[in-house]
């Protein structure tokens, strides 16, 4: 398991200034505590006695899926299925488990499902009736879906987005009609809105069972970033909500638990501005969301402090690396992200398997989990070339007329499915066995135990030392144990190595095979051929407090509301490695980190560093030794996620005294809607010369 940051090394500070206080694998891996019938809103989902299916005995399957005792029968097992009249118009067919093209809501409550989740824009549409992409999701296709799902049997999920389209904790845009109201005009707004939208689904049958006031609303919500008006705007749609039906659940979303100081501070502004909501939603995505453990922490703390229920609202995984439809996956192969699980069909039982636990395991308050998109797949061609069906129907992610409103992202990299990879059904629509992930949680399941995945391997090498590849590669079992086997790489020819070292720092990829049970496996080693570097702890990978003692950091701010500066553990932030120094702050960040480096030989070194970050206004970044009396400095800028800079500086004298000291020096404050955030990677300090 990932490691945890040291937090209490570095000053971490969350708050507002309005918070006053802030084989067969049928495995039990914990259980629900005996506690009275529920009443009342969750009645359906916590008190149903188990199905006489759901309490037999293991059954038969390709798959490996542990049992998770103490799992209701009413639990949420939701899919979000929004981009379906999109994916259909597009000509996409859905079959079921004999082959037959089917309906995919029928698909669904055969396989177990009792939700579906639908995302709703207000007018995700331009001035000429162009869609924006993403399925296109105004309040009639949610009406569309939500009257088929109830044909079958299945509750509706309505996530309003309150948005024109995607919102999430990078974007949270005002619908173009709301965008130059006063705040007391969007409340009125905002309520009028959902409670005409949700009548219509009412009138038209579509059984409503819970409702988000928001998507993933980390501290902004509607173009709104200051609580009190992101809580006004979320109490007036809770409002229309309770006037409309007071049997329909109430749900508050949030993105990232694995901070869990800033989701306390959420659920504390929550509690202090009295919002009006019955579940507390984080989004759970394995690759991006930290440690299992961690969200079950969190969840708990939700429910046992707050007396809220809790559920994952967004989870998912790859099934295999591959992408489908020419439009990059967000996971896959070459993806930057942590992989704690194979990209395979195991891999992706596995992670729904771990997040059902990981909510069942906070008790009675755990109520569900929705996976997001498992029917998105890529749309035929033929008739029609792909990226005519995206900007006709919206069935990728973004069409290029979705640029009017966002353009700094969905204008510039609009077009296909990223999540084709992840959906639970192959690219042709036939259902994969990871469907019935959810209901395998019953009982579990059996099969043999095989290998699920031989994994790639990776090594860092200093230039001039000796290119040594690792003897093994891991094999990783459909049961999760793993064992080390040998491995034969192809030759690395004199001529190549003289290449490598002489060409500095560079990534070179061997080919190699390995065989398990007289079965060959392809696998591949990452060669990274790194500079000397007498910086300690230079990439931060030792977040101990014993690692971190090399670093002598001083936050000049902070005292500052919603503040941040700790050692994050976040692969997708971190220029080598999984972690980097990480900052934010709602206000302003101003810190410095330094090292000071001792023992070296007399001579000439150069000095850098890697940054990335984004959303800052009157910003001032810089790279700085002190060398031999003398002061060498090196601006940056940050623009953007993932665009790394390298400050660098050249020809550093070091004297007699053979000390230097580097550090790094961020200055950064708020761009007016956004708190400015990056982190520092990668220190380097190493001779220009031979000495």
């Amino acid at each position: 398991m990932k490691k945890r940051s040291l937090q209490r090394v570095i000053s971490t500070i969350l708050c507002t200034t309005m918070v006053v206080s802030l084989t067969s694998c049928s495995v039990s891996k914990g259980s629900k505590s005996d506690k009275p019938k529920e009443t009342g809103l969750f009645a359906d989902i916590v008190n149903p006695e188990l199905s006489d299916k759901h309490k037999g005995e293991a059954v038969k399957s390709s798959v490996l899926v542990n049992k998770v005792e103490g799992l209701s029968e009413g639990f949420i097992k939701g899919m979000d299925i929004s981009s379906l009249i999109a994916e259909e118009q597009s000509g996409v067919k859905y079959h079921d488990k004999d082959g037959n093209e089917a309906d995919l809501l029928k698909i669904l409550k055969d396989s177990g499902y009792n939700y579906v989740r639908v995302r709703v824009w207000n007018d995700p549409y331009d001035a000429n009736g162009n869609g924006y992409g993403g399925g296109n999701n105004d309040i009639d296709k949610c009406l569309e879906i939500g009257k088929r799902a109830t044909a079958n049997g299945i509750k509706t999920l309505v996530d309003f987005h309150y948005s024109d389209f995607w919102a999430d904790p990078n974007k949270q845009s005002a619908p173009k009609a709301w965008a130059n109201m006063s705040i007391e005009e969007k409340e009125k707004a905002i309520y009028e809105y959902t409670k005409d939208s949700l009548n219509k689904l009412k009138t038209a049958g579509v059984d409503v069972g819970m409702v988000q006031i928001g998507n993933e609303t980390n501290a902004w919500l509607c173009g709104e970033i200051n609580w009190i008006n992101i809580t006004a705007l979320m109490n007036s749609a809770a409002k229309a909500i309770r006037e409309v039906d007071k049997n329909i659940i109430i749900a508050v979303h949030f993105a990232d638990p694995s901070s869990q100081e800033r989701y306390k501070n959420y659920l504390q502004i929550l509690q202090n501005f009295e919002v009006d909501y019955d579940v507390f939603g984080t989004s759970y995505y394995p690759y991006w969301h930290g440690s299992l453990e961690n969200l079950t922490e969190i969840l708990k703390f939700a429910a046992d402090t707050y007396n809220k229920k809790v559920m994952v609202m967004e989870t998912s995984w790859a099934y295999t690396p591959d992408d489908f439809d020419g439009h990059a996956n967000t996971i896959g192969a070459g993806a930057n992200v942590v992989k704690n699980y194979s990209y395979t069909l195991q891999g992706q039982v596995e992670v729904i398997n771990d997040v059902v636990q990981a909510v069942v395991n906070v008790g009675d308050a755990g109520i569900g989990v929705c996976y997001w998109e498992g029917g998105w797949i890529p749309v035929p061609e033929g008739d029609a070339p792909r990226s005519e069906k995206w900007e006709k129907y919206g069935s990728g992610w973004a069409s290029s007329y979705s640029a009017e409103y966002d353009p700094d992202d969905a204008g510039k990299w609009y077009g296909g499915c990223a999540w084709d990879n992840q959906a639970l059904f192959d690219e042709n629509g036939n259902i994969l066995e990871s469907l019935y992930a959810f209901d395998y949680c019953y009982t579990g399941t059996k099969c043999d135990v095989a290998v699920d995945e031989v994994a790639n391997a990776a090594c860092d090498i200093r230039i001039g030392d000796e290119i040594k590849l690792p003897e093994t590669v891991t094999a990783i079992y459909n049961d999760r144990h793993t064992e080390e086997i040998a491995v034969k790489w192809e030759k690395i020819t004199d001529s190549a190595k003289f290449s490598m070292q002489e060409s500095g720092a560079q990534k070179y990829v061997i080919n190699g095979v390995a065989s398990v049970g007289g079965t060959d496996y392809n696998v591949t080693c990452d060669v990274n051929m790194v500079e000397p570097n007498y910086v300690e702890n230079q990439s931060f990978e030792d977040d101990t407090e014993e690692g971190m003692k090399v670093w002598t950091i001083e936050d000049r701010a902070k005292d500052d509301a919603e503040h941040e500066l700790y050692n994050l553990d976040k692969i997708t932030d971190a220029y080598t490695g999984t972690h980097a120094l990480h900052w934010y702050s709602k206000t302003k960040c101003d810190f410095t980190v330094t090292q000071k480096i001792t023992g070296l030989k007399p001579g000439k070194y150069k000095a850098s560093c890697q940054v990335q970050g984004g959303d800052t206004t009157n910003g001032a970044f810089k790279l700085t030794v002190e060398s031999n009396g003398k002061t060498y400095e090196e601006p940056t800028e940050v623009t953007e996620w993932a665009k790394f800079r390298q400050p660098t500086i050249e020809n550093i004298v070091v004297g007699k005294d053979g000390t230097a000291t580097i550090s790094f020096t961020v200055y950064a404050e708020a761009d007016g809607t956004k708190g400015p955030w990056g982190t520092v990677d990668d220190f380097l300090f190493n001779p220009v010369e031979k000495n």
